[in-house]
């Protein structure tokens, strides 16, 4: 989920630009990157005095409700995750109990 989020980003850079370029979603058609002008347009908003920050502020803004739902999900992954492990140590100390219960218990060995 964490590539998913990062992958993101690199994916919704395009639209970003296309927006802070003033192109609305139904014409990304029309934006740099079909075009083959991206890398001149990115260089034309920094000079306008937009950073490369702005683009994946922009970005974050497009994916907002994709975002929240990846980090609810990921929440929810780490949760059972967690209460997996839990499960596991738990076991792993009631067995380590009965072992010492039975070497408390053995009587030792007549020669």
């Amino acid at each position: 989920m964490r590539a998913i989020s990062a992958a993101m980003y690199s994916a919704g850079r395009p639209f970003a630009v296309a927006r802070l370029l003033g192109f609305p979603d139904e014409r990304f058609c029309d934006s740099p990157l079909p075009r083959g002008q991206y890398g001149e347009k990115i260089e034309e908003l920094k000079n306008k005095g937009y950073d490369p920050k702005d683009f994946n502020a922009q970005t974050t803004m497009i994916f907002a409700s994709i975002f929240e739902s990846l980090d609810k999900r990921r929440a929810v992954v780490e949760l059972r995750r967690d209460q997996a492990l839990s499960k596991l140590e738990d076991r792993r100390a009631a067995d380590l109990a009965v072992l010492k219960t039975i070497d408390a218990s053995a009587s030792p060995l007549e020669a």
